[in-house]
């Protein structure tokens, strides 16, 4: 079992955290400050409350950010202020130059993957969205990452699922 925090549950980081908390890993995300709504669909997923992102990120190995696009670096800066060293997929739609920023910011310590989640987001019926890492880049050490055990069975698991049909 792999621990990932979700920032944060919304319909799509939500959807992603049920495929993950049902392939047997534990999600965890941070409440403060979130809607009601994201508290409910967070519950309905299993995911574990915390009391605060620093406590989130002390017992996860992994960082799903998959958060609105125009707050994508805001929320990297926080978990980068928080001295993260585990695996950090930026899962959110951003362009290159968004995405070096990122990884400067919260490097050193952390690989940093650059995901993307494309269709729409997965269904109980069995509608899967497809998520894709990007190839090795300056920022990233994306192979040797999907090597390891950890990030193999809670990426795959998490962020990755077969394209829609």
């Amino acid at each position: 079992m792999t621990t990932v925090t979700l920032l944060h549950p919304g319909a799509m980081g939500a959807a992603v955290a049920a495929q993950a908390v049902k392939a047997g890993h534990e999600v965890l995300w941070v409440p403060e400050g979130r809607s009601e709504s994201t508290h409910q669909r967070a519950k309905e997923t299993g995911a574990i409350a915390c009391n605060s992102l620093g406590e989130a990120l002390e017992r996860s190995e992994i960082v799903l950010s998959i958060c609105p696009p125009q707050v994508a670096e805001d929320v990297a800066t926080t978990v980068a202020g928080h001295g993260f060293a585990g695996v950090y997929v930026e899962a959110n739609a951003i362009n290159p130059q968004r995405m070096q920023r990122i990884a400067e910011e919260i490097r050193p310590g952390t690989t940093v993957l650059d995901g993307a989640i494309f269709g729409r987001r997965p269904v109980a019926s069995g509608r899967l969205a497809s998520t894709s890492l990007a190839k090795p880049r300056p920022w990233t050490r994306c192979s040797p990452c999907l090597r390891t055990p950890h990030c193999t069975s809670a990426v795959r698991a998490a962020a990755s699922a077969p394209p829609p049909r």
